[in-house]
């Protein structure tokens, strides 16, 4: 019998993990040349299975892979995958929903520290050659007397919720799906503002 094809149309993933993965699970697994549309469909035309990282798959695509039964999003969000037209054709979409969860969640944390110590501006300062003790730079905030909003408690936001509480920082959480309980259990105060948060227009 011969093992289900599943084509990879593109991925930033050093090596080939992804296809290491797939032929360790009995899958025969390749790569497209490119994420283009005509490099997807050209190799993947007998392919079962299609994974994607960043290609646009839309409906001309999964018309051009006739036995595509499922496309695999490598990441969370799956907007680049035509959901409805996929639908409409009996082709399954998943995604990856544990991808970088950590490292989406400590590098916002190292982004808050950044902010809250000041760290550009002493970097600008050591590089110059015009750092000094005393400057009138703007002074770095103590995480006890600063509050961090995080909007948004799902896995990545508890995560930093959590981090930035044990630095020391106060946390308020806005997210109008999330109970208050596991807010008040990370020591956190939840926003009773449900309005969305929008950035400055100017």
């Amino acid at each position: 019998m011969t093992e289900p094809f599943i084509l990879v149309s593109d991925c930033d993933l050093p090596g080939t993990v992804i296809e290491d993965t797939l032929r360790q699970a009995g899958l025969r697994a390749e790569r497209a040349a490119s994420g283009s549309v005509d490099d997807i469909a050209a190799r993947g035309a007998d392919a079962q299975g299609l994974v994607v990282q960043w290609a646009q798959i839309t409906g001309e695509v999964m018309d051009r892979m006739p036995n595509l039964r499922i496309i695999s999003r490598v990441g969370i969000g799956y907007d680049m995958v035509d959901v409805e037209a996929a639908t409409a054709r009996g082709i399954a979409v998943a995604n990856t929903p544990s991808y970088c969860i950590e490292e989406v969640a400590a590098h916002t944390i190292a982004m808050i520290m950044t902010q809250a110590r000041g760290l550009p501006a002493y970097d600008r300062a050591v590089r110059g050659g015009t750092w000094k003790a005393v400057d009138a730079r703007p002074m770095a905030v103590r995480p006890s007397t600063t509050t961090v909003s995080v909007l948004g408690f799902g896995r990545i936001g508890s995560i930093v919720a959590r981090g930035c509480r044990a630095l020391g920082f106060r946390v308020v959480v806005a997210d109008p799906y999330a109970s208050p309980t596991p807010c008040v259990r990370q020591d956190a105060s939840p926003s009773r503002s449900r309005m969305p948060w929008r950035a400055p227009t100017s």
